[in-house]
This record gives structure tokens, C-alpha cells and sequence, in this order.
């Protein structure tokens, strides 16, 4: 009888789909607290529906688009990925540039690439943020980034955090699946092997 596994090892695109659900709206119950601790620390109602509407999007689209009740579209990978690129690009640009602590969000978009097991697409994803990271350090030298970071400290420190978490998370999935990949292989190597027979006397 086949073992069972928290992640399943064969990923089929259900699975996938219905993993990162979970994944979704981890982010969005993280944005939530990051907005109530924000609110409590006195950010403005209209700064703090603007940064929890622009940090809840990529979530949306994914819960929109990866239901696991149906096959996602094609369209489905790239959109998730460029929404999380976007979110990043607009968070360090809208936060005190190169020095903003959403700079961890960079790395959420690769994650969510590796997690929809397009490696290619992380990659690009990761330079993408490379060049997007060095694009808003140069506007910041120049002055062009908007003023008043500092306004809403409590609620990018909050992002920040929410950001960290779901990168491990992100994280711990791919490892969670590679340790079921490698049961499920032992497991099937050992079903195959044949037993040998012993001559009976």
C-alpha cells in the first residue's frame, strides 16, 4: 500500500494549484495583521487601504486564477510571477528605495516561479529583480522617488515581516516536496526490486 504524503510527490497541476491557495491566503491573513498592527501604530486609514489593496493583488490573482476545481490557464504562471515582481518594484520604490525593508519582497516571485515548477521564469524573475532593484537605486540618487517613507514605517516593517514569513514558507514547501520525491522513489525502487527465489532441497 502506497504512502500518503502532506505534499503530493507526483505534483500534478491540481495539487499544485490547490498548494498554492494555501499559500495565497496565508498572504492575505499576514497582510491582514500587518494592517491592524499598522492601524494601531496610527498610519492613516488612506495610506493604509492603498498599501493593503497594492499587497493583497498578486494573492487575488492567484486565488482567481489557481482554483482547484479547475485546470488554470495558461496565462496563469507568468501573471502570478509578474504580479509579485510588480508588488516588489512598487513597494521599494513607494518605501524609501534601496534602503526599504521590502526588499525581501524580491525573492517571493522566484519562489512562486520554482513552486510552479518553471525554473526558466525564476530565473528572469530573479534578474528582473536585479535590474529592477539597481533601476530604483539610481532614481533614488537622483531624487525621483516620492517623499514621506517614513510616514509609514509601521506598515512597511509589517510587509517586511509578512514577506519573510512567506518566503520561508515558500520555502519549506520546496523542501517538503523534495523529501516526498525521494521517499516516493526509495519506496518505488524498493516495491521493484525482485525477490529472489531460494531453491527448495
Amino acid at each position: 500500500m502506497p504512502k500518503e504524503y502532506l505534499w503530493d510527490v507526483n505534483m500534478s497541476p491540481r495539487v499544485m494549484q490547490k498548494r498554492l491557495q494555501f499559500v495565497n491566503l496565508t498572504w492575505l491573513a499576514l497582510i491582514a495583521a500587518a494592517a491592524l498592527i499598522a492601524a494601531l501604530r496610527g498610519i492613516g486609514i488612506a495610506a493604509l487601504a492603498s498599501g493593503a489593496v497594492i499587497a493583497i493583488l498578486p494573492a487575488v490573482v492567484g486565488l482567481v486564477f489557481l482554483r482547484a476545481d479547475r485546470d488554470a490557464p495558461a496565462v496563469a504562471s507568468p501573471l502570478l510571477v509578474i504580479c509579485w515582481t510588480l508588488l516588489a518594484v512598487l513597494g521599494v520604490a513607494l518605501t524609501g528605495g534601496a534602503s526599504s525593508p521590502l526588499t525581501i519582497l524580491f525573492v517571493l516571485a522566484p519562489l512562486v516561479a520554482l513552486n510552479l515548477e518553471n525554473t526558466d521564469m525564476a530565473a528572469e524573475a530573479a534578474i528582473f529583480g536585479v535590474v529592477a532593484y539597481f533601476a530604483v537605486l539610481v532614481m533614488g540618487r537622483f531624487d525621483l522617488l516620492p517623499l514621506g517613507a517614513g510616514d509609514y514605517l509601521p506598515l512597511t516593517v509589517a510587509i517586511a515581516f509578512a514577506g519573510l514569513v512567506l518566503a520561508g514558507l515558500l520555502v519549506w514547501v520546496l523542501v517538503q516536496d523534495q523529501y516526498g520525491a525521494r521517499a516516493a522513489a526509495t519506496e518505488e525502487s524498493a516495491q521493484a526490486e525482485p525477490v529472489p527465489v531460494v531453491p527448495t532441497p
